[in-house]
């Protein structure tokens, strides 16, 4: 018995002792079954990528943004291998319009032909028109009215890109040979990062939250904030600083015509997912950059002003009684 348990340890001994390869040779046998070998590694699932089909809302949001880096992709292809002039001409050849400015065409351009053609306007039967992040509608309800028709996912045609025969070029030609039976992707837009978009607003004195918040606020909506009253869209301040007689900034906002609402400017067009008229917010109507910001009625009149009006007037009067009127 002494004897067998000493063969086992020598043996397993050795197996400790053996090269690599013959380890992995070695196997013992227990009632005719073979053990695996505890070197072997055991052969580990692929982890799932982002071109693969993946629970939940993960395969929705990596194919959004596949689709944004494929359109960056090709809007920088069809730039290299297209002219104003001949993207002007795909333009017509698909009833869109092509009489804008150049930076306009290319854009409008690059949308039409990866996400398809534009239909009408389906208030007024004008032309959509891709601005940004948005379409808005070209044409008039009268002669005297604009439409107002604008959407982040206009409606759009199925049938394919028409090119006219004059436009030979091999990428173009490639790309819609790709795209044959092929339906147009979907272009989705965050709206809501986008509701101050190209606006540069001030934030002026006392507000009912800080100004840490309400730049936050400005900022994930896709505006920028500036320390400064210069060049800014607006002036945004509370109705209560104004009447206090406003910082600096605003008074500075009044003498250069600069728009200066309330706060709810920013509540209601988050709100609304679309930045509101800045007149409908205006709290300066009232008044002029000599008060400092003062509304009219709440100008102090002093003593001195008093008297220095009463001489004015009385100096008047003396100047037209030696006229003789």
């Amino acid at each position: 018995m002494v004897h067998e348990t000493r063969s086992r340890t020598h043996a397993a001994e050795e197996g400790k002792n053996a090269p690599k390869g013959q380890k992995e040779e070695h196997k013992e046998q227990e009632g005719g079954k073979e053990r695996p070998s505890k070197n072997k590694k055991p052969v580990e699932p692929e982890a799932p990528t982002k071109t693969k089909k993946l629970k939940g809302g993960e395969s929705e949001l990596d194919g959004k943004e596949n689709s944004t880096k494929e359109f960056e992709d090709f809007c920088k292809a069809i730039r290299e291998h297209l002219s104003v002039e001949d993207m002007r001409k795909i333009l017509e050849a698909n009833d869109q319009d092509a009489s804008g400015p150049e930076d306009a065409v290319v854009q409008i351009c690059e949308d039409m032909m990866f996400y398809g053609p534009l239909e009408k306007c389906p208030m007024c039967g004008g032309q959509l028109e891709c601005k940004g992040w948005k379409y808005k509608c070209t044409g008039k309800y009268s002669e005297w009215a604009s439409c107002i028709f604008s959407s982040s996912n206009p409606p759009r045609r199925s049938d394919p890109i028409k090119v006219p025969e004059d436009i030979s070029n091999d990428f173009v030609n490639k790309w819609l040979k790709q795209q044959e039976g092929k339906g147009y992707p979907k272009r989705d837009v965050d709206e809501e990062a986008h509701i101050f978009s190209g606006m540069m607003i001030a934030l002026s004195g006392r507000m009912s939250r800080s100004h840490a918040y309400f730049k936050e606020q400005i900022l994930n909506h896709g505006g920028k904030v500036n320390n400064s009253v210069l060049g800014v869209t607006c002036v945004v301040a509370s109705p209560a600083e104004r009447d206090k007689g406003g910082s600096g900034g605003f008074a500075e906002a009044l003498e250069r015509g600069t728009p200066v609402v309330s706060e709810n400017w920013i509540v209601d067009s988050i709100q609304k997912k679309e930045a509101q008229p800045l007149a409908a917010y205006d709290i300066v109507s009232d008044v002029v950059p000599e008060g400092r910001g003062l509304p009219l009625d709440k100008l102090d009149p002093s003593e001195e002003a008093i008297e220095t009006l009463a001489a004015e007037a009385e100096t008047c009067w003396q100047t037209i009684g030696a006229q003789g009127l």
